[in-house]
């Protein structure tokens, strides 16, 4: 079989993703090779100035989990302007493992897109363009933003599912680091990875809803420069609990100049807008609904419950979805019309960290 042409700039950037997803150093992959391969043939792979016989390129596939010609492919999505969470902790190992897997799956889920004809765009152009320099003008932004939606005044059912249609991609995987999130521009629009492994012994969806238009504050917001990342952070989270928690529907059903409240109330408001306890009362004391001494009665509370680390009651009563569902979805739509074979979708869901496709019946 003669090998395939394949350019160097296209070749070493793969390598270097797949080794970086693996969190292999070239050490580490020289390792992982039983140093059949030299570390400084490996580093002259990455650098582009040689490339494996195919053998060699066979053996790199299994250690770093890819087909060989998976280095072939001459699309990849670049990831720029990463934001992690500013509480994040994980290893620069870690961060860089994560983001060659976001990038993998990205890439695969806009070639997903094109096969299917399916791809969406993130629009900015009905954007309000201003700096945004306050919370309270992340607010009014976050009212703008739902207005220009065609949201309303009603909760949001789905998150997810509104901006992946809006045309944000949305990674859902499991970390192990302590970390919630992060957003990315890439040369297909902005994404988000957010992590699903539940916090504790549950898995809490009301927080993660938060975290999610968290960071859809750090995609949309035009945060002044200048200012801290305390303070971006704190401006995204206004922009969250306005876009969950919209004030003029919020304030008619939690009612104003409260000096108590019950964990009932806080209950039925919680299923209402798929928010936790803790962001609803954040949210009235922001909007100054509630009295400093009842919110630091409800703290008091929570903290000694271990809601944080634990969930709040409540929290089983939301499911979780489908991880990735419109990325599956439109694998599942590919191999159905067999634009994709179905070792093809198996390779691709993988990826999404999800099962290989079942036998169906298709009409």
């Amino acid at each position: 079989m003669n090998k395939p042409v394949f350019d160097a700039e296209t070749f070493r950037r793969r390598l270097k993703l797949a080794r970086e997803r693996s969190e292999l150093t070239l050490r580490g992959l020289e390792e992982a090779l039983g140093k059949s391969v030299a570390y400084s043939t490996l580093a002259n792979y990455e650098a582009g100035r040689h490339f494996p016989d195919e053998h060699t390129l066979v053996r790199l596939g299994k250690v770093l989990n890819v087909g060989a010609d998976w280095f072939y492919r001459s699309y990849t999505v670049e990831m720029s302007e990463v934001h992690f969470r500013k509480d994040a902790v994980f290893t620069a190992k870690e961060q860089k493992s994560l983001i060659a897997r976001a990038s993998d799956f990205f890439e695969v889920y806009h070639e997903i897109e094109e096969i299917t004809s399916s791809t969406r765009h993130f629009d900015r152009s009905g954007l309000h363009s201003s700096t945004i320099n306050s919370p309270e003008a992340a607010e009014d932004f976050a009212s703008k933003l739902r207005e220009h939606w065609g949201l309303g005044e009603d909760p949001v059912p789905s998150l997810t599912d509104l901006i992946e249609e809006k045309g944000i991609k949305v990674f859902s995987t499991g970390i192990e680091a302590k970390i919630d999130g992060m957003q990315a521009t890439t040369s297909v629009g902005p994404v988000m990875v957010l992590n699903t492994t539940p916090r504790g012994n549950k898995t809490n969806i009301p927080r993660q809803r938060l975290t999610t238009a968290h960071e859809l504050g750090h995609v949309t917001l035009k945060l002044a420069s200048h200012a801290s990342d305390a303070d971006h952070e704190k401006t995204a989270w206004r922009f969250a609990a306005a876009f969950l928690l919209p004030k003029k529907h919020f304030i008619e059903a939690f009612g104003t100049a409260r000096t108590k409240i019950s964990l009932e109330e806080l209950m039925q408001l919680k299923l209402r807008f798929g928010a936790s306890m803790w962001a609803i009362m954040h949210r009235a004391q922001d909007l100054k609904l509630i009295t400093e001494a009842s919110y630091k009665r409800f703290s008091a509370y929570a903290g000694k419950s271990g809601w944080i680390k634990n969930g709040e009651p409540g929290d089983e009563h939301f499911k979780t979805s489908c991880p990735n569902a419109r990325f599956a979805a439109l694998v599942s739509r590919a191999q159905a019309e067999q634009l994709i074979s179905e070792s093809r979708a198996a390779e691709m869901l993988e990826m999404g960290g999800l099962p290989a496709p079942k036998p169906s019946k298709v009409f």
